[in-house]
Parts: structure tokens; C-alpha cells; sequence
């Protein structure tokens, strides 16, 4: 055999060995369940969002009501709406509609945005409905679902596919619509995320759950405690357990730990900010900013006498919140928590509000009314 043979030889051998050693389970990470299998998932890192210095509405629109969602962006600056009377709708960035589209005689949840650019609603009769991005039904599928309410949950996913669960149930739908998983939980689930490609499932009573694209689910971690909401940051999954304490699991070491507390206060939903600062809903009216590490940076009482008042935002990567409150106008709450009321704003039913692109966020209320909001200095 000739040196050059030889040498090629050897190379092919050594290349082999290398990628098996990769792939080695001895090499996994600790704690990576032998059951899923392994997936390389990558993205594109997410925009520094920032919201504006001096809020104002640019433009105000009202569409059919009522909405099931906040409006999602299409990422080319149009807005998806859709009704719970069966339409789909799709706005441009001034709230004018520039398609409409039946995708069924009722609808129950939506609409969601895939990762392939498709949308995803499901109906009131539990059938997951997949449009493209002119419009088009793409598929449909039975869910089998026994029903949906408002505790509904949906999550996009990394292969253009998406997660859907309702109560105790779930089901995985693959990037053509087609149903690829369905099974149920012990508990109803209160979270529903993905992590590295895995599913995330919160069960009420504190039960954390990762889910394949094959199997049934199986227990991640346990928080021993009721769990009122939770959100997926990183690694990090944040939990209000227990109606009192704020806890992180951290996913990839299984660690948890109680990060902030405050016995009287009934801590009702939580939201992680894109730079890992942390902002709680609590009783008496009061919203609670944390950093990343569970430090109070500052409190901002909200208005109204209810305690009980919906409240919905979204944080930009300095800690500036734009604050929906049922019943009041929308909020800009800077990082340093000083606070701006933007007039005429206000609705019994508001909804999370929605980055369209930078400069513009439409604020949404499920009885069918959009604002869009802009900086007014610019």
C-alpha cells in the first residue's frame, strides 16, 4: 500500500472515531435523558428591542372582536389577528387589513407564528388550523382535544413546528401541520415552553417535564409546590410557587433555588424581560421590578382599587416596560421605574401588547380595539 493510501486511510479512520466520540453518550451532558433523541438546534439571536423615551399614539384601529391574542409580527412589519368568530386577518403596520382568510366557523386559540413564516390557529372544535403566509389553508388536523378555554397554552418551535396544549393534554405538530405526538399529563399544565429543541412541561402542582419528538414525557424536576406561573429564560425557568415565593430551575444542572420572597404579598404572574430582569404582579395593585439575580430594584403601584386588575407587558432590553392594567391607560414604566401615562389608551380587556418593528408597538384589547404606539420625538 502506498504512503499517500496509507495516509488517507488513516484519515478516514481518525474521523470516524472522531464524530463516534462526539456522539458518545458517555460524553452527554449530565442529566440529558438517553430517550431523546439528539437534535442540533440553532437560531439567529434575537434584535436588541428597545422601547421609546416618549410614547404616544401614532394610529388607532378597530377590528371584529373579539380577538383570541395580542396580534403577532410577521417580522415584514404587517400584524395576524385572529377572531374568535373563525377569520384570520392580516393587518399592515398602520392596523388597515390587507387579507382576511376563514379558517373555520369558530376559533379557540391563535393565531401563533411558526418558525417557517405559517400561521397556526385551532378551532372550537379542536382542529389545528395551518395557513401559509399568503393565506392559504395549508392543513388541518384533529387534535382530539376534549375542549379549550382561556388556560389554552401554544409554542412555536425550532423544526417550524409547534406545541399545543389544553388542560392535562398536548400535542406536537410538525412543520407541514401534520399531528406528530399527543398525550396528556397527570395535572393541568400551567407553562409550556421549549428548550434545546425538548419540551417543557409545567404542571400545576410543580411537576417539570421535558417531551421528546418521540415517547411520553418524563420528569425533569419537581418544585413540590403549586405553581401559578412561569416563564422560560435561557437555562432558566422562573416559577411562582406557591403564591408567595419566586423560584429558578435552572434546566441544564436541575438546581433550583428560591430567588426572592415576599410572605405578604400574593404574587399572581410573573414576566422575564429580554435582558433576564424579572417583573412581578403582585396583590395590592403593586408591580415588582427584580434583576436577574432576584434584587428589587423598585415598586410601582399600579392604579385602581382591584386587586384583582389584568395586567400584561412587554420589556425591552433596558428594563423599560410598557404596562397594560385593565380599566386604565397604558403605562411606560422606564428602567428606573418613573412612570408615563399614554391617554386614551384604556380597556376593560387589554391584551399583551405586540412589537411590530422598531419604533412601533400596537397595543391590543380583546373587545377589538389597536393602538399603535410610537415615540413621538422622533
Amino acid at each position: 500500500m502506498s504512503k499517500r493510501n496509507d495516509s488517507a486511510r488513516r484519515l478516514v479512520v481518525g474521523g470516524v472515531l472522531f464524530f463516534a466520540a462526539l456522539l458518545s453518550p458517555a460524553l452527554g451532558a449530565d442529566g440529558v435523558d438517553p430517550r431523546v433523541p439528539l437534535r442540533i438546534v440553532t437560531g439567529r439571536p434575537a434584535p436588541r428591542f428597545e422601547l421609546f423615551q416618549k410614547p404616544a399614539v401614532v394610529w388607532q384601529a378597530r377590528v371584529l372582536e373579539p380577538l383570541l391574542g395580542p396580534p403577532v409580527a410577521d417580522g415584514d412589519g404587517d400584524l395576524v389577528v385572529a377572531h374568535a368568530s373563525g377569520l384570520v386577518v392580516e393587518l399592515d403596520s398602520s392596523g388597515r387589513a390587507r387579507g382576511t382568510v376563514r379558517a373555520g366557523s369558530s376559533l379557540a386559540l391563535g393565531p401563533v407564528l411558526l418558525a417557517s413564516g405559517r400561521r397556526l390557529v385551532v378551532t372550537g372544535d379542536a382542529e389545528a388550523v395551518v395557513l401559509q403566509p399568503s393565506g392559504r389553508i395549508e392543513s388541518r388536523s384533529k387534535l382530539s382535544f376534549r375542549d379549550f378555554d382561556s388556560s389554552a397554552l401554544a409554542v412555536a418551535t425550532s423544526d417550524g413546528g409547534a406545541l399545543v396544549a389544553a388542560g392535562a393534554r398536548f400535542a406536537r405538530i410538525g412543520s407541514t401541520g401534520s399531528l406528530t405526538a399527543r398525550g396528556s399529563t397527570n395535572e393541568s399544565l400551567r407553562g409550556l415552553f421549549e428548550w434545546r429543541g425538548l419540551g417543557i412541561l409545567v404542571e400545576r402542582g410543580g411537576r417539570v417535564l421535558g417531551l421528546g419528538h418521540a415517547g411520553d414525557p418524563f420528569e425533569i424536576a419537581n418544585l413540590g409546590r403549586p405553581v401559578r406561573a412561569c416563564e422560560l429564560h435561557g437555562n432558566r425557568l422562573l416559577a411562582l410557587v406557591a403564591e408567595r415565593d419566586l423560584v429558578e430551575l435552572e434546566l441544564e444542572t436541575r438546581a433550583e433555588r428560591t430567588l426572592w420572597s415576599d410572605p405578604p404579598l400574593v404574587l399572581r404572574d410573573v414576566f422575564v424581560l429580554p435582558n433576564g430582569d424579572m417583573r412581578i404582579a403582585a396583590s395590592s395593585n403593586l408591580l415588582l421590578a427584580l434583576d436577574s439575580s432576584g434584587r428589587e430594584t423598585f415598586r410601582v403601584q399600579q392604579p385602581g382599587t382591584n386587586s384583582e386588575a389584568l395586567v400584561d407587558l412587554i420589556g425591552d432590553a433596558r428594563g423599560a416596560m410598557l404596562v397594560a392594567t385593565s380599566g386604565f391607560d397604558l403605562r411606560f414604566v422606564g428602567e428606573t421605574g418613573e412612570v408615563t401615562e399614554i391617554a386614551g389608551t384604556a380597556c376593560p380587556d387589554p391584551l399583551r401588547p405586540t412589537e411590530v418593528r422598531k419604533g412601533l408597538v400596537v397595543a391590543s384589547c380583546r373587545s377589538g380595539l389597536l393602538f399603535g404606539i410610537s415615540d413621538k420625538a422622533r
